[in-house]
C-alpha cells in the first residue's frame, strides 16, 4: 500500500451557528461557527447516540470574496480548511491552539433556500434523511441484497393509425 504525501487538509459540512465577519483593508475577514452532527451506536446498550460539535473557523478575504451572498446563521456550508497553530500569551502563560483556517468554500446554501426546497418537496427534512441513512447498512453491518424489480414482459406498441392496424 502506497501512502500519499503528508497533507494538512480537511473538509467541514454543517450549519452556521454564528458569523463575525468584518470588512478590512484587504477585504472581508473574521470567524464563523459551524455546527456538525454525527452519531454512533453505544456498544454497551446498542443505543444510538447523537452528538453535535461546534467548531470556530477563521475566514479570510480570498474565500469570502467568492460568495454571491452573505453568510447567515442557519445557512448550510461545505468548506475546505487547513489547520494552523495559533500562539499567544495570557497573563504570562504561553498558550497554543489548533484552529481550522478556511481555504475554499465548496458550497453555501441559505436557510431560506433550504426552506423553499423542503416546501417544494425537493429536499427531505433532517429526520426523514436520517431515517433513510439508518435504514442503509453501514460499516460492520451485513448488507442485505436488494431485490431487483420484476420486469414486465414487453408488449408491442399499439399504433393509433388506421392503415397500420389493417395490415
Amino acid at each position: 500500500m502506497k501512502i500519499a504525501r503528508d497533507e494538512n487538509k480537511g473538509t467541514l459540512i454543517g450549519r452556521i451557528s454564528f458569523e463575525d465577519i468584518k470588512d478590512g483593508q484587504h477585504g472581508p475577514w473574521g470567524t464563523i461557527g459551524i455546527i456538525t452532527d454525527d452519531s454512533y451506536i453505544n456498544k454497551q446498550d446498542n443505543a444510538k447516540v447523537e452528538r453535535s460539535q461546534a467548531i470556530s473557523v477563521e475566514m479570510k478575504s480570498h474565500s469570502l470574496s467568492k460568495l454571491s451572498e452573505r453568510l447567515n446563521k442557519g445557512d448550510s456550508i461545505h468548506l475546505e480548511y487547513v489547520l494552523r497553530v495559533d500562539k499567544w500569551e495570557d497573563n504570562g502563560i504561553k498558550r497554543t491552539a489548533l484552529k481550522p483556517h478556511c481555504t475554499n468554500i465548496v458550497s453555501h446554501m441559505s436557510k431560506a433556500a433550504k426552506d423553499c426546497l423542503k416546501q417544494a418537496g425537493l429536499m427531505k427534512p433532517p429526520q426523514q434523511a436520517q431515517q433513510q441513512q439508518s435504514n442503509n447498512a453501514g460499516w460492520g453491518q451485513p448488507q442485505q441484497p436488494q431485490q431487483q424489480p420484476q420486469q414486465q414482459p414487453q408488449q408491442q406498441p399499439q399504433s393509433s393509425y388506421a392503415h397500420e392496424k389493417a395490415n
